[in-house]
């Protein structure tokens, strides 16, 4: 049996005519809290693959932060960080 079904929503605020790989957004994964921003084409792909790899170590009780991230984070900021 294949890996469930991924559900993200990805919104893109601002693109780059001139290079289509900057693009400015925020990621969101289905049915969890929060949003993830990225600053490029690159940051959004390694975030999907982070996302994927974290969900495959959750059963293995792994925990990484996403080095791509703000403040090398899994979630964003709160309050306490500004």
């Amino acid at each position: 049996m294949g890996a469930p079904m991924e559900n993200y929503i990805v919104r893109i605020y601002r693109r780059d005519e001139k290079d289509p790989q900057k693009i400015v957004g925020v990621m969101e994964e289905v049915g969890v809290k929060g949003k993830k921003p990225f600053k490029s084409f690159d940051e959004l792909s390694s975030m999907l693959v982070f996302t994927a790899k974290a969900k495959k170590d959750e059963d293995t009780g792994v925990q990484e932060k996403h080095p791509d991230s703000p403040l090398g984070r899994t979630s964003p900021p709160t309050d306490q960080d500004q």
